[in-house]
């Protein structure tokens, strides 16, 4: 159990002079600005003039490049599916089996999350549902297929048991990510995210591993405390 803080947001910076610049480069420090404000303080609670004071511009300035707040929001959930997009298939090419590629994957996962406020997946459940819904898709199509192959190659390798079934499981194992962001089930005034999405990949791993797949694992987990 966690206590739940808060942070206080950065005071006004002093102005910089932006009119120079190109204006995909002003469009890109606003994405950043309002990436790092968004991770660290929650995506509701920070306002249009928090990012314009970030990024010492104007409103009119920034709309010029974002129609609201929630156009914003949904760029940056988009940019943030294309690097996760990147990461996962690249861990599956390099991974030296499926039990190394899920843990990999795990700490990824855990790496991710690190960087979340408490309130960032709540927000955007509640707030914006758009972009939520484009997130939601991304991980239950693309994703759900990279855990199906997973499977399928672990249980030809003898790594995990012969008798599940791929489909199902593949799908189980994405509706644990959900789980561990329902704000209903695990309040994050109460549960780190990041601690309930390891616990149920640990879970998961460890109910499908073969007696193979678990020296598997402890080879795994050794090479890295080295």
């Amino acid at each position: 159990m966690i206590a739940y803080r808060t942070r206080k947001k950065p005071v006004a910076k002093p102005a910089k002079s932006i009119r120079r610049l190109p204006v995909r480069q002003v469009r890109e420090r606003i994405l950043r600005a309002a990436d790092a404000l968004f991770f660290t303080y929650g995506i509701h609670s920070v306002s249009m003039d928090d990012i314009c004071r970030e990024v010492s511009i104007s409103k009119k300035t920034f709309y010029r490049f974002f129609k609201d707040k929630s156009a914003l929001v949904h760029m940056l959930v988009s940019q943030n599916i294309n690097r996760q997009r990147k990461l996962m298939l690249q861990m599956e090419a390099e991974a030296t089996d499926p039990v190394q590629h899920i843990l990999q994957a795990l700490e990824m996962m855990t790496n991710e999350i690190r960087r979340f406020h408490a309130t960032f997946v709540y927000d955007l459940q509640k707030y914006f549902p758009r972009s939520w819904q484009h997130f939601q898709r991304f991980i239950r199509s693309e994703l759900t297929e990279v855990v199906e192959r997973n499977l399928r190659k672990g249980i030809l390798l003898g790594l995990y048991r012969p008798e599940l079934d791929a489909v199902i499981m593949s799908r189980l194992r994405i509706e644990q990510i959900f789980l561990a962001a329902n704000p209903n089930v695990f309040p994050p005034q109460q549960f780190s995210i990041q601690q309930v999405q390891l616990e149920l990949g640990r879970h998961f791993l460890y109910g499908i591993l073969t007696p193979k797949g678990l020296q598997t694992l402890a080879k795994h987990t050794s090479e890295k405390k080295q």
